[in-house]
């Protein structure tokens, strides 16, 4: 499984710090952050090097989440199409400001870009290669 953070450049807020409960020591090990990609557009592919990335890691399809369904995730599933690469939505990991917009440009990139969405166990499975 290959994890990437996509961070649009106006929303970036700083780094995350884990919390830890109070009087509990920080674990010694760190876990490994997903690698990162900030992206300027709509697209992650527009302006990145996602796409030479995909292919360094021999990777054909991408699973999409986020807050923008019908701007960011509809416009980074239609330049994957475009790349040759499957695209998948996570249905219980996407969201928007306009619910009806989202529902609409959804319906038509599942339709006319041959896309699909996944419940949350297809696609844990499907990132788990399964």
């Amino acid at each position: 499984m290959l994890d990437l953070d996509a961070v649009h450049a106006r929303r970036r807020a700083g780094l995350r710090v884990p919390r830890h409960r109070a009087g509990a020591a920080a674990p010694r090990t760190r876990r490994r952050r997903p690698a990162q990609l900030v992206k300027h557009r709509d697209s992650a592919f527009a302006g990145t090097d996602l796409l030479q990335r995909l292919q360094t890691w021999g990777a054909d399809a991408v699973l999409l989440a986020g807050v923008s369904t019908h701007l960011c995730l509809a416009q980074t599933a239609v330049d994957a199409y475009a790349y040759n690469l499957r695209a998948a939505f996570a249905d219980e990991a996407m969201g928007a400001d306009v619910p009806e917009s989202a529902d609409a440009m959804l319906a038509v990139v599942l339709e006319e870009y041959r896309q699909e969405k996944l419940t949350q166990p297809a696609a844990i499975a499907r990132l788990r290669g399964s």
